[in-house]
């Protein structure tokens, strides 16, 4: 993959980070910004996903949607898919 494509897969997981920000706990919000500047993505995501699922935070369709665009190519959509289920929709 292009080097282009892992910035902009970082660029949507801080925006996504500082959109989540209030449903994220401080330290999950810290993990993921560490995942992400050592890029490593995809722990980056799961730790997003798996700290909203573990404070069953409402997750709104257009973040669910993105965070599954973001799964996808990773090879991650199912364990995104099975955390959100514990996240209701606001």
């Amino acid at each position: 993959m292009e080097p282009d494509y892992f910035m902009w897969v970082a660029a949507e997981l801080r925006e996504l980070a500082s959109r989540l920000r209030g449903r994220l706990s401080d330290s999950a919000e810290r993990l993921v910004e560490e995942y992400v500047s050592v890029n490593e993505l995809g722990l980056a995501l799961e730790s997003l996903v798996d700290a909203l699922a573990e404070a069953e935070q409402p997750v709104s369709a257009d973040e669910r949607a993105t965070m599954l665009a973001l799964a996808n190519p990773m090879g991650l959509q199912d364990e995104v898919t099975r955390a959100l289920a514990f996240c209701p929709l606001p």
